[in-house]
């Protein structure tokens, strides 16, 4: 039974079992398929992002890795958890923009 992610933009891929939401293993035949699931890892569209039915919050990524044996392709994409600082200053900006649109509309 393979894990599911569902990405925030609503597109859902199947990863192998061994798949961590950390840790995503896919095997696909074409490059092109490789690119799409590719495509779906940015940190924009990880937030709000659901793996194996459990929310997954703060992640970002990190890498993605292929290999082939001839006929399938075989990628790992790895993310890894925000550190507390980098959740801090998110934050912050985020309470920064909100206060300026405020001021503006005052």
């Amino acid at each position: 039974m393979a894990k599911t992610y569902k990405f925030a933009d609503g597109k859902t891929y199947d990863f192998t079992d061994a798949s961590t939401a950390l840790d995503c293993v896919v095997v696909v035949k074409t490059f092109a398929e490789l690119d799409a699931i590719r495509a779906e890892f940015t940190e924009d569209n990880l937030k709000g992002a659901e793996f194996d039915g459990a929310a997954v919050q703060h992640i970002v990524p990190v890498s993605a890795k292929a290999e082939t044996d001839g006929e399938n392709i075989a990628a790992h994409f790895t993310s890894r958890v925000k550190s507390q600082d980098e959740i801090n200053a998110e934050q912050i900006s985020e309470l920064q923009e909100a206060m300026a649109t405020i001021v503006e509309g005052a």
